[in-house]
């Protein structure tokens, strides 16, 4: 199946569909792939070769197309952000990766709202799963009916 069957099918289920870009992807070839609806989540990845101005430039082209920010997620945007409370960061909700026991939420980023414990070798066990095999590991720290809200389904939430 391709992406955009997969895609069909999890709606079809009514599932919410989380739609991850790497910051150094195309936005305009990313909502082609993943154009707004409810019931879709959209993410940039923070890492590799993407900047601060870069992030912003891509939040806010997802913020306009959408009408909501995407999920920001990444370990490196407190290294590399600093204190990013006056920028696009800290508007979106944040997908913290630290591969432990707990999260640290650095001050500027928005509210956390899932946490990668593991990325399949670091972390906290378990790191496979029978069936899949080895894999990423993430926990939502949010409630389901934030999660519909997210993904469009519900009432706005203010996660800055």
């Amino acid at each position: 199946p391709t992406a955009s069957q997969h895609l069909s099918g999890s709606e079809a289920q009514e599932l919410i569909a989380i739609g991850y870009a790497y910051g150094t992807d195309s936005v305009e070839t990313f909502l082609r792939a993943f154009p707004p609806k409810a019931g879709r989540i959209p993410v940039l990845d923070f890492e590799g070769a993407v900047t601060v101005a870069g992030a912003e430039a891509w939040i806010g082209a997802i913020q306009a197309a959408w009408g909501r920010y995407p999920w920001f997620y990444g370990r490196e945007v407190w290294i590399r952000c600093g204190q990013p409370s006056d920028t696009l960061v800290a508007q979106c909700p944040f997908w913290g990766a630290e591969y432990g026991e707990l999260l640290t939420t650095p001050n500027g980023v928005g509210t956390p709202v899932a946490f990668q414990f593991s990325d399949g070798i670091s972390g906290p066990l378990p790191h496979d799963f029978a069936g899949i095999g080895v894999c990423d590991v993430d926990m939502l720290i949010c409630t389901v009916a934030q999660l519909s809200a997210f993904a469009g389904r519900g009432a706005a939430l203010d996660v800055a």
